[in-house]
């Protein structure tokens, strides 16, 4: 997926403030909020997305579908404490629908 099918699929959800490189998120989002990430840099080709979830607490949910924490310290700057999941999930399919699911509970 690119940043195009990824704000397609999202760009309904109130709570979705866009899809970003990690050195791009904005400083200043609104919580609640909903950003997708890559987990590379604007000057690198993309490389990983993943998805981040703000409540109004600056608590999130950080979601890989590798299972990892935050690797990079730009995602990590909007929030004061966050969960994240710990499976790894293995197709893109998979991947997508748990996303979604994700995000239609919240």
């Amino acid at each position: 997926m690119d940043t195009l099918d990824i704000h397609c699929s999202l760009y309904k959800n109130k709570l979705y403030q866009g899809t970003y490189a990690c050195d791009m998120i904005p400083g200043k989002l609104t919580p609640p909020f909903i950003i997708i990430i890559n987990t590379k840099a604007s000057d690198h080709n993309g490389e990983h997305w993943v998805a981040l979830y703000v409540k109004y607490n600056n608590r999130g949910i950080y979601f890989d579908s590798y299972g990892l924490p935050p690797q990079q310290k730009d995602i990590m700057v909007a929030i004061t404490h966050y969960c994240f999941n710990g499976c790894k999930y293995n197709n893109a399919l998979t991947i997508l629908l748990r996303k979604i699911q994700i995000f239609k509970s919240i």
